[in-house]
């Protein structure tokens, strides 16, 4: 594996985990009896007090970091056979499909259905981690203001948040897929130097 796409995936795992124990810190500042709290996760596990929403985000992070480990393990199984830009290495290691696959509006295969999995976890890690943002700076801002950081309803805001997130977390995996393209060029270009080395040879 290259060292850099695993220092990459570490420092995303690293960001998800500081940003969940941030937002239970900033939580508990905000509303340590949890009653002004909306976060999906309170709601549905607050009768646990915060021990329930320890072990909860404690799991949160286990999981996360096991579906990390399982990308940096497969991950190399999307890559293409063949040499090719950019453009049809993104769809590809993506999805499992080149530009004109897309464009013939191919059934999903096997493969495809891998690379999409894979993409999944990475596009779902960044977008509840740069969510995560809000969150923290909310909470913060109710424990100092007692308002909301933003008018309107929360549960509008935030909805607008996940899809800017999810948007930007886009953003994200297409410079992580930029580095792992620059990583499988390098080895391409290598063999060629090598397969030039060897005709001279003869």
């Amino acid at each position: 594996m290259s060292i850099k796409v695993k220092v990459l995936g570490f420092i995303l795992y690293l960001l998800f985990a500081v940003t969940r124990i941030a937002d239970m810190i900033s939580t508990y500042n905000a509303s340590p009896d949890l009653k002004q709290e909306v976060n999906v996760v309170v709601q549905l596990f607050g009768d646990w007090g915060w021990l329930g929403i320890f072990l909860i985000q404690m799991g949160f992070i286990f999981l996360v970091g096991v579906a990390i480990t399982v990308y940096e393990r497969s991950y190399r199984k999307c890559l293409p056979e063949r040499e090719m830009g950019f453009g049809d290495f993104f769809g590809h290691f993506a999805f499992g499909k080149t530009r004109v696959e897309m464009r013939e509006q191919k059934a999903p295969t096997g493969r495809g259905i891998r690379h999409s999995l894979l993409t999944s976890i990475m596009v779902i890690l960044n977008t509840a981690t740069l969510g995560s943002f809000y969150v923290i700076l909310n909470n913060v801002w109710v424990a100092q203001y007692n308002a909301y950081p933003f008018p309107g309803e929360p549960a509008v805001t935030f909805l607008v948040v996940v899809i800017v997130s999810y948007g930007l977390s886009w953003m994200v995996y297409v410079v992580w897929v930029g580095f792992v393209y620059r990583e499988w060029k390098k080895g391409w270009d290598e063999m060629e130097v090598v397969g030039v080395v060897e005709v001279e040879e003869e």
